[in-house]
C-alpha cells in the first residue's frame, strides 16, 4: 500500500498529482475547526477532497468538536411516490 502524507507546502494541483500513484492521501485539515462537515472544510481541502485520485483520510491537526457540531441534513424536496396521470 502506497501511502502519502501532504504537508502544507507546494501547490493543490500538486498534491493531487503526487498522490496520482498512492493508496491512500493523509491530509492534515484546514478551515473552520469548530464544527463538523463539509462546509467547514477549507478552500485548499474541499480541492484536495473533490480531485484526489485515490480515498482521502482528513487528520484534524488538535481535537476535533463533538458531533453534535454537525449541520442538520439540508432539507429534501418533496417526494413524489405516486405519479397521476
Amino acid at each position: 500500500m502506497r501511502v502519502l502524507l501532504w504537508l502544507v507546502e507546494g501547490t493543490w494541483q500538486g498534491c493531487i498529482e503526487a498522490a496520482r500513484d498512492a493508496d491512500l492521501l493523509v491530509v492534515a485539515r484546514d478551515g473552520d475547526r469548530q464544527r463538523l462537515g463539509p462546509a467547514s472544510l477549507g478552500p485548499a481541502t474541499r480541492f484536495v477532497v473533490d480531485h484526489a485520485p485515490c480515498p482521502v483520510l482528513l487528520v484534524w491537526p488538535d481535537q476535533p468538536p463533538a458531533v453534535d457540531s454537525l449541520p442538520p441534513p439540508p432539507p429534501h424536496p418533496h417526494r413524489r411516490d405516486h405519479l397521476h396521470l
